[in-house]
């Protein structure tokens, strides 16, 4: 391939086609996306939108999933960030929803953003102040959902610290001087 002739769909000396209505970021629940990225993965970057979510909502509102987002009319920004606060109002089963029979209220509910952040994180607060064993492992610093902890994740169950055995440089002389003070 050949860099100075320009690729498909490229302009001049390789620089990508500018259109007059193209956006580079677009400001979708409260995120800032890439405006050259297709529809579904952009919406990825948007916490509390996974992969499947994301599929559901483009295909449930007749978007092209390959679609440029930075492309889209503010008509289709609207619609498509009003879909994702309120899955409900396009039909999308409780099921797809990231927080279903909340404790407080009981309503199925989908969060994103930082509704999202400081609900998972509210919920672990309750969890280790009623000391229930996800909220004691949560307090430890240890894994919670049943992995094993025995030979895996040391360094996340607070049991990895320095290597033993391992000395360089200044050190062993130091260590060879403490060596020598024990002798005597």
């Amino acid at each position: 391939m050949d860099k100075n002739k320009p690729t498909a769909g490229a302009g001049a000396g390789g620089a990508p086609v500018v259109d007059a209505d193209m956006r580079f970021i677009v400001r979708i629940a409260g995120v800032d996306l890439d405006g050259n990225r297709p529809v579904r993965q952009a919406l990825l970057k948007i916490k509390g939108v996974g992969n499947s979510y994301a599929n559901a909502v483009v295909n449930t509102l007749g978007l092209d999933p390959t679609a440029i987002i930075g492309k889209f009319s503010d008509a289709d920004k609207t619609r498509l960030e009003d879909a994702i606060k309120n899955p409900a109002s396009i039909g999308l089963k409780p099921f797809m929803f990231n927080r279903r029979r909340d404790p407080t209220t009981g309503d199925d509910q989908h969060l994103v953003g930082a509704d999202f952040v400081a609900t998972v994180k509210r919920d672990v607060e309750f969890m280790k102040r009623i000391k229930c064993y996800r909220g004691v492992r949560h307090f430890y610093g240890l894994k919670s959902r049943g992995q094993r902890t025995k030979s895996r994740g040391a360094a996340f169950a607070g049991r990895g610290g320095k290597t033993v055995g391992v000395v360089r440089g200044l050190a062993k002389q130091v260590a060879a001087k403490k060596e020598e003070e024990k002798k005597e």
